[in-house]
């Protein structure tokens, strides 16, 4: 018979498992979402799609290493390891040596506007556990042929010892890639010409965590012990004239803006370039950002199980809502305008739950079409809350 002790540590656990998502609310426009791909134990956090619609998704190796980091998802829906076996086939060794070739763990994968793909290495496996050496690293694929055209590495000047790589945009015309970092805290700039990279506005408010305890699936979100989780700078969106990026912490309800203009001045001192940072005022919770054509920002709004559109005036409003939404992730712009986004479950790994996985059902890549989409309107102080579930 079990101790007592193990009985009373047991019961709130399996309770918890029973109540790993609660949500319960009016759905929105549910019948505009279909899910694009599914897999029934790779948990996926990234996904990109180029412009003749084929879909890249990344699995990040947070608790057991993933089957593959990167893969293409084929037309029976099958991932298929990219851009080959061998840069999915890490060893797990974290001394580098096979790191410098392989992925250690991808958290974001990104197609630009020449239809390149650009995998986004963390080098931080298990959950942020800290930076291997040469683990963390950004590779630059040409569609056309499938083949690597650059790999940019980060030595430990570019990315601390607890960094996490968050998320990419890539501006070709001006030469530049801009990452967050979610670990410390920061805006990265590489120069894809001299391959020099400054990490910026690391000891400014935007780019860090508030003081807040996010309520996603009607519990809090909490790891063991009550520790509440900060993740600094994640989602990041530039805008279509890529003047302008957006960006936001995790745990927080504020989005921020800063001309990219300014982050490529190296003439600017720290308190300049904080100056030109826009406060622009409560925001959902989001772990990902990104903004179409005609300047709407989207952001996968954890609190709300739902995908937030906020227009270039400033109003926001709750495109589509429901339970399927388990923790939206990652966003990725489809050829025709459709939106695609993972629902990764992240509140049900095992950090968070002493180290079993409350998986609910298979990891999701759902998507929608916004064009002609309404839904509520949203204050900007309800925006900022954890919904009603």
């Amino acid at each position: 018979m079990p101790h007592r002790t193990t009985l009373l540590l047991v019961i709130p656990l399996l309770l918890t498992g029973c109540l790993a998502h609660r949500a319960q609310y009016t759905t929105i426009n549910p019948d505009a979402l279909s899910v694009a791909a599914e897999f029934p134990r790779e948990q996926v956090t990234g996904v990109a799609v180029s412009k003749t619609g084929r879909m890249f998704v990344s699995f990040p190796f947070w608790g057991k290493q993933p089957t593959y980091a990167v893969a293409e998802v084929d037309a029976t829906g099958q991932p298929q390891p990219y851009p080959n076996d061998y840069w999915n086939q890490w060893d797990g060794k974290t001394d580098g040596g096979q790191a410098l070739g392989q992925f250690v763990c991808v958290q974001s994968v990104y197609v630009d506007d020449r239809d390149h793909l650009w995998i986004l290495d963390t080098g931080s496996p298990r959950w942020m556990s800290g930076v291997i050496p040469g683990g963390p690293k950004l590779l630059d694929v040409d569609l056309a042929t499938n083949t690597i055209a650059k790999t940019f590495y980060f030595d430990s000047h570019s990315v601390q010892p607890h960094s996490y790589l968050n998320d990419v945009r890539v501006d070709n015309d001006a030469g530049y890639a801009y990452m967050t970092d979610s670990g410390v805290g920061a805006i990265v700039v590489l120069n894809l010409a001299d391959r020099s990279v400054r990490r910026l506005l690391e000891d400014d408010p935007s780019t860090k965590s508030e003081d807040v305890v996010l309520h996603v699936g009607g519990r809090w979100w909490l790891a063991p012990l009550a520790i509440r989780p900060k993740v600094n700078s994640d989602g990041i969106a530039l805008s279509p004239d890529k003047q302008t990026l957006y960006y936001q912490a995790l745990t927080s309800h504020t989005l921020y803006a800063v001309s990219t203009a300014a982050l490529r001045d190296a003439s600017l001192s720290t308190e300049d370039l904080a100056a030109k940072v826009k406060n622009l005022g409560p925001s959902p919770a989001s772990d990902g950002l990104v903004m179409d054509a005609k300047g709407n920002l989207y952001h996968t709004a954890l609190e709300w199980d739902a995908i937030v559109r906020r227009d270039p005036q400033g109003q926001m409003s709750i495109l589509v809502r429901d339970p399927r939404l388990v923790w939206p992730d990652t966003f990725a712009l489809g050829p025709n305008g459709e939106i695609y986004f993972t629902a990764s479950q992240i509140h049900l790994a095992g950090p968070f739950n002493w180290g079993l996985r409350r998986q609910l059902g298979a990891y999701k890549v759902l998507k929608f079409q916004p064009q002609d989409l309404k839904g509520p309107t949203l204050t900007p102080e309800q925006a900022a809350g954890p919904g009603t579930q």
